[in-house]
């Protein structure tokens, strides 16, 4: 399973290995491969272990059968969020929410990520646009800076 790669003294690549990943199955799939015809009696075994008593099969048979529960993602209705027509709205609609108990924290947390995650985006579409008018000699202001850049302002 393991290939012998030619290396030097120092142990580097004599010859740089193929990317990616190696062609075939992988450890995991080997091992599950070589198991799964006898998955029902090693159960069993394991099964019958806990039974008597013995912890570490006990903890691996519910770990197995039983595993605990991820938390599925709650739906959550924040009050005022369609309506806020900014970021900084929609960010404020969420605090309140979480504030008042409309939602858990959890989620809130979650929507403020995706707030700022959209943020991003939207702040580098607008470097994108602008660096390009700059490349193609035009020079977009936006509304606020004119106001700013005025004499006498």
């Amino acid at each position: 399973m393991t290939d012998i790669v030619e290396r030097d003294k120092a142990g580097k690549w004599l010859k740089p290995p193929k990317g990616g990943r190696r062609p075939g199955p992988s450890r995991a799939e080997v091992i599950s491969d070589y198991i799964e015809p006898h998955a029902k009696e090693i159960l069993d075994k394991m099964i019958s272990l806990a039974k008597l008593g013995d912890g570490k099969s006990a903890q691996l048979v519910l770990e197995r059968l039983a595993p605990i529960a991820k938390q599925d993602s709650e739906r959550t209705i924040v009050p005022g969020f369609s309506a806020a027509g900014t970021l900084e709205q929609k960010a404020s609609a969420v605090l309140e929410a979480i504030a008042g108990g409309a939602i858990s924290a959890e989620a809130g947390e979650r929507l403020l990520r995706c707030l700022d995650i959209y943020g991003r985006a939207v702040k580098q579409d607008e470097i994108e646009a602008r660096l390009a008018a700059v490349e193609a000699g035009h020079v977009l202001v936006k509304p606020a800076d004119v106001i700013d850049n005025e004499p006498g302002a």
